[in-house]
């Protein structure tokens, strides 16, 4: 999205630590943004939360992977260019979501 970051993060070891993987991503990512363009890339305080089970992680991937299309930006997630994954393909992760041609036309604006 050109104006907002869905990012979805997993542990992979009972260390993992959540809080301090967003704080350091954004401090890193932050730093070099504004030395480039000379203001600030993220707000003050952001939207951060856990999923807690797997009916809420596919509810979240669903609405992520739909929202290009909700906002007019694509007619298809696939066309979405900074849609992605290190550990899924974009296919695996529309059949995981089960976007469909249905959640296509739900997620559509309505034509003007």
């Amino acid at each position: 999205m050109p104006d907002h970051l869905h990012l979805i993060v997993s542990g992979e070891r009972d260390d993992s630590d959540a809080k301090a993987f967003i704080k350091s991503a954004k401090q890193y990512s932050g730093y070099y943004f504004a030395r480039e363009h000379a203001h600030r890339l993220w707000d003050r305080y952001g939207h951060d939360r856990v999923i807690r089970d797997e009916e809420e992680l596919a509810m979240t991937v669903r609405y992520i992977v739909a929202n290009p299309v909700r906002a007019g930006l694509v007619e298809h997630p696939r066309d979405y260019p900074f849609l992605g994954s290190t550990k899924y393909t974009v296919e695996e992760l529309l059949q995981w979501c089960e976007y469909s041609e249905a959640c296509l036309l739900l997620g559509r604006r309505p034509s003007a």
